[in-house]
């Protein structure tokens, strides 16, 4: 019979037919005369894959050599637009003269300008601004700017070679995102409360270098924050963490089926505060996430608190990784073994992978809905069954299944 498609595979299949021609953007890469691509270079590989933010985004990646330089491209394969280029030297030292830091200067804005022609507007609201130095370099960055606020993680970056004037380094990064109006910002003053509620100062001594080489101590005051962001809406600080319990030894778990790997994670400051772990308690949805959350993107504390825990940033990894829909949010809620592992492949990245369930054999003779999910992470030896067949995919997860869960993941 004729081949049929799922609504989510005839989306995709649209999306892909309207990426551009790959030999098209080929010719234009080559004769595109900021890149100067030498006519000699022979393409080695051109490949499509997602791009690693935006999943509905699809990224030409190319690779030219002749025998004197190696190039390598990213493409946007919607529009063509040149997202990282860089240029590798075989040939010898450059016999040029240097070019002058003023002309590299221009040659940089020229090319910058060009390739990022659709970003740099007349709209001041959002727009790439040059970061102007006083000392002119062989490399230039421009940033984002959206009401007059820079956009960390946005902008572009360009060197180019001193002798020669070719780009040697670009890209370009540009989130396709709402930003929240200015005017609903808290004042400067409030925010320094918040924050100067949450510094612990404390004096320190600070060894400096003094005379190039010999070293002398400098008294200072430590305000005991780092790594820290402040919301300009609430005056919360990201990032910041509370220290009010540590993870000390366990006095529940000797004789444990898990109490080998409990205790491997506490090594590694992962676990429960208090003194107990409670391994065949219920895990609630807040405390998974949050060790989840701490396996997989770090900047998450991974301790659980025996109270008033703040699960905010493990949520901000949940929503931002799309692993639960909101309505399913619930910090005090139950997880199941099966939910447990469809949030756990989504966190991998497999989930589009999982969702060919047809194309899965499972040996739990209970598993009916979510086979791929299940399936993958039994075949990579992360979990398993009861030992009669069974997974019991409805069954609430454990603390003590979850540290399996989580410590398999990191050492298989």
């Amino acid at each position: 019979g004729s081949v049929t498609f799922s609504e989510a595979e005839i989306s995709e299949i649209t999306n892909i037919l309207g990426l551009l021609d790959i030999n098209v953007v080929e010719k234009e890469l080559k004769n595109n005369k900021y890149l100067q691509i030498p006519a000699d270079s022979k393409m080695q590989y051109s490949r499509v894959s997602r791009d690693y933010y935006d999943k509905g985004k699809y990224v030409y990646r190319f690779e030219f050599k002749n025998d004197n330089e190696n190039i390598y491209v990213s493409v946007n394969a919607h529009n063509g637009l040149v997202l990282n280029f860089s240029r590798h030297s075989i040939a010898k030292k450059e016999s040029n003269s240097k070019i002058s830091l003023e002309k590299l200067y221009e040659i940089q804005k020229n090319a910058a300008k060009n390739l990022a022609k659709d970003y740099f507007t007349d709209d001041i609201h959002n727009t790439l601004k040059f970061i102007e130095k006083e000392e002119k370099t062989s490399s230039l960055r421009a940033v984002r700017i959206v009401n007059d606020i820079e956009v960390m993680g946005n902008g572009l970056s360009i060197g180019v070679n001193e002798y020669t004037g070719k780009i040697v380094h670009y890209s370009l990064e540009w989130f396709d995102i709402d930003f929240p109006e200015v005017s609903n910002a808290i004042s400067i003053e409030h925010a320094y409360d918040e924050l100067f509620k949450k510094g612990n100062y404390h004096l320190s001594y600070l060894p400096v270098v003094k005379d190039k080489a010999v070293y002398t101590g400098k008294l200072v005051y430590n305000f005991g924050l780092s790594n820290v962001t402040q919301d300009a809406l609430t005056g919360k600080l990201d990032g910041y963490v509370e220290v009010k319990e540590k993870i000390t030894d366990y006095n529940d778990i000797s004789g444990h089926y898990a109490q080998d790997i409990i205790n491997q994670l506490k090594t590694f400051g992962i676990g429960f505060a208090g003194g107990e772990f409670k391994p065949d308690e219920i895990i609630t949805q807040g405390e998974f996430v949050t060790l989840l959350a701490y396996v997989f993107r770090r900047g998450v504390t991974p301790v659980i608190y025996k109270s008033d825990n703040d699960f905010s940033m493990s949520y901000a990894f949940v929503r931002g990784s799309n692993l639960l829909p909101d309505i399913e949010i619930d910090e005090n809620a139950e997880v199941t073994r099966e939910k447990a592992c469809v949030v756990m492949i989504k966190a991998m990245g497999f989930d589009e992978i999982a969702d060919l369930s047809p194309i899965y054999v499972t040996s739990f003779n209970d598993v009916k809905d979510n086979i791929g999910y299940i399936a993958i992470l039994n075949g990579m030896n992360i979990i398993s069954g009861d030992g009669n067949g069974n997974f019991n995919p409805d069954k609430p997860l454990t603390r003590a299944e979850a540290a399996v869960l989580l410590y398999n993941y990191l050492t298989k």
